[in-house]
């Protein structure tokens, strides 16, 4: 099922929570995630997405701002305390999304996020979507996940930590200044946003397993930094025969990081 979320603070930051259904033990919310319509991602290829359900209950959304958003809102800046499915509930394991680039059509909805979030719902895993704020050259979006980070902690045991393109760099670096984090994944990350937001530097900082999945076909961001830096670290590359977009691979990818977390986040409930 998905729900909801505005996440606290100054920037108002709009999410979707996909519940692990073994977690909810409650029925599927048909309800439409916003988001939506045609986006064109930073490969320049667009996706059109139409508001569907999987079968794990993981919402699809669509660019535009839908109802269950709208009444999620009420009190921006903090959690709507009419959410009582996730307002002091506490379960197992949550892997926070970042999007990719806002800048270039990347939205919480972008499908390699939840196709990521579906495998994740299917191994028990929760996924807490997040969008950001407004633009802030990539500083406020470092922020708002670490916002997002927080929220999850006050309401799972285990956290995880991914973001694809220019997500997959912001969740690196965020990861690099966060101890309480169990396990972190990028997907094609850009290896650089400014001077200060550089992912290379930081991957040596980050505690806990670390995944990058690249496309050995990609020309959109420089990944062999990254995957290069991440093999002397002893972190886990998944390289995958597929270019930035990684169309027609998105099943494999959404596997390769679903059982990523799935591995990690047991040994972190259970060790």
């Amino acid at each position: 099922m998905s729900e909801a979320v505005v996440l606290p603070g100054s920037r108002d930051i709009r999410a979707r929570l996909d519940r692990a259904i073994e977690e909810s033990g409650r029925p599927r919310d048909d309800g439409a995630d916003p988001s939506a319509g045609a986006s064109v991602g930073a490969s320049g290829e667009t996706d059109t997405n139409t508001d569907r359900q999987t079968k794990s209950g993981v919402t699809t959304p669509t660019e535009t701002e839908s109802e269950a958003d709208a009444n999620a809102a009420v009190n921006p800046g903090r959690q709507d305390s009419r959410d009582e499915s996730t307002s002091g509930v506490s379960t197992s394991a949550c892997v926070v999304a970042c999007p990719p680039h806002p800048q270039h059509g990347g939205h919480r909805g972008d499908r390699r996020l939840t196709a990521v979030s579906e495998a994740l719902v299917e191994r028990g895993i929760s996924c807490l979507r997040f969008g950001y704020g407004p633009w802030d050259g990539g500083h406020g979006e470092t922020a708002d996940a670490g916002v997002a980070l927080e929220w999850a902690r006050d309401h799972f045991d285990s956290i995880g930590l991914f973001g694809y393109s220019f997500g997959g760099c912001i969740a690196l670096v965020t990861a690099s200044s966060q101890s309480a984090l169990d396990a972190t994944a990028a997907l094609a990350p850009a290896a650089q946003i400014d001077s200060e937001l550089d992912a290379v530097s930081t991957l040596e900082k980050i505690d806990g397993p670390l995944q990058v999945v690249s496309g050995n076909q990609d020309t959109t961001v420089e990944w062999e930094p990254i995957v290069e830096r991440t093999r002397e670290i002893g972190g886990t590359v998944v390289e995958v025969p597929a270019r930035h977009s990684f169309r027609g691979h998105e099943t494999q990818v959404a596997n390769a990081v679903g059982d990523f977390f799935g591995r990690t986040l047991d040994d972190s409930r259970h060790g």
